[in-house]
């Protein structure tokens, strides 16, 4: 079986143009939705009178990155201080090792009523956005 010949380039050839020059080879190969790159591969392969198969790419895309939605940044916000009030729970009542054993709390009164209290502020602010959604 014969080896296929790839269509892809195998070899590189750089040249440096002014810019003058090359914002006409950005303008001509934006009206061909053409890569300037790629209308100056076409160009040089015309002029030269080659007639082999050539694979011609339209130019990159660039990657249009959106803005969060307040909605978005408000579950984010959510998540974070829910993952805060789950740390404070852990440092307060550690995962048991076996179903059997009883809960341990380790931490001090103040630190369990500020967590609770926590908790309930966020616990309300869920509640008044969903009722805030409804609408």
């Amino acid at each position: 079986m014969a080896k296929r010949e790839s269509c892809f380039a195998k070899r590189q050839l750089g040249i440096k143009i002014s810019t003058a020059a090359y914002g006409v080879l950005e303008r001509r190969a934006g009206d061909r939705n053409m890569s300037p790159t790629t209308l100056a591969r076409w160009l040089l392969l015309d002029r030269l009178g080659y007639e082999g198969e050539v694979v011609f790419r339209g130019p990159r895309r660039k990657k249009v990155i959106k803005p969060f939605s307040a909605e978005y940044r408000a579950g984010i916000s959510l998540l974070q201080e829910l993952q805060l009030i789950r740390m404070r729970l852990d440092q307060i009542s550690p995962p048991r090792k076996k179903r059997k054993q009883p809960p341990v709390i380790v931490g001090d009164p103040e630190e369990i009523a500020t967590t609770l209290h926590d908790a309930q502020a966020l616990f309300r602010r869920v509640l008044a956005s969903m009722s805030k959604a409804e609408k």
